[in-house]
């Protein structure tokens, strides 16, 4: 796909004809390391906002409805989880989101890229305690390996990562779903980002295949909708895998220990009433059941 972006301007090309064009006031900070380019930057409307690979992944303002939503559905799902594992903890603000349960004995905390975990520390000192939280255990690794050689246990499996076509694309396997669900307790849940459904790519996994990926080792899936403006078409999706507790069925406990800016139990139970062109995407999907 050739660029519509303008020379010395950033901003995402999300198709041929569509992009999101930033006008920074500052660059926070940037490395380039053996795996991406990631690139912070200050806006007036986003505040910090981040790029890696020429790709928005974070931002000030925007990005409350995506983290309440993976963090606070699995948490309120079920038994109070103790024991935590975050793939693609880089920015501390997911780690951060999770120790504010205090059930949480310890969040097992991965990225691959320690050079962007200094750097985000930089650019965010407000979580950078995060990383030095005595039930915290960073580990600068590769998520996939990861999951293939640990013998813990965990509750609550989170995997907010890069995009499947991106160097994250080893987490987006059935070998890795599968792995997962070892590790997982008996009533544990995963939550994997769906990725953008106005916006799909030919050449990766989209969220239609990513959910059939978790349906096919779980015996409780279920994709869920929320929004960002700094996201293609301003709509995600996020998909659960469960061993046990249903989190579209079940009552949230209601107990969120901190003010939410998107995130309430209705909302919570909202989610998943899908628009009807994700249903009519996902309908011969395997283990899809919320039409």
């Amino acid at each position: 796909m050739d660029t519509i972006i303008p020379q010395n301007q950033l901003g995402e090309q999300y198709a041929e004809d569509i992009a999101l064009l930033v006008k920074p006031t500052k660059v926070l900070g940037e490395i380039k390391s053996k795996y991406q380019t990631s690139t912070y930057v200050q806006t007036k409307t986003f505040g910090r906002l981040l790029f890696q690979d020429g790709l928005i992944y974070l931002a000030d303002t925007g990005n409350e409805a995506l983290f309440e939503m993976y963090t606070h559905i699995p948490m309120q799902t079920g038994k109070p989880k103790k024991r935590v594992l975050l793939i693609g903890a880089g920015d501390g603000y997911g780690i951060k989101h999770l120790l504010d349960y205090p059930s949480v004995e310890k969040v097992t905390a991965i990225d691959i890229d320690a050079e962007f975990v200094e750097l985000s520390k930089k650019v965010y000192p407000e979580v950078a305690w995060v990383f030095t939280d005595p039930r915290v255990d960073f580990k600068s690794v590769d998520g996939a390996e990861f999951i293939k050689t640990t013998t813990e246990k965990f509750d609550f499996i989170v995997v907010t990562v890069g995009d499947p076509f991106t160097l994250s694309k080893s987490m987006f396997n059935a070998e890795f779903v599968q792995r997962c669900h070892e590790v997982l307790s008996d009533d544990g849940i995963i939550s994997m980002d769906g990725y953008m459904p106005y916006y799909t790519h030919e050449d990766s996994l989209n969220y239609w295949q990513i959910f059939e990926m978790i349906a096919l080792v779980f015996p409780i899936t279920r994709i869920a909708h929320s929004t960002s403006p700094i996201m293609p078409g301003g709509l995600v999706t996020l998909i659960f895998g469960s061993k046990q507790d249903d989190p579209m069925t079940l009552p949230p406990r209601g107990d969120v220990p901190v003010k939410t800016v998107w995130y309430t139990p209705k909302i919570h139970q909202s989610s998943f009433i899908l628009p009807q062109f994700l249903i009519d995407k996902l309908h011969n999907i395997h283990g899809f059941t919320q039409e």
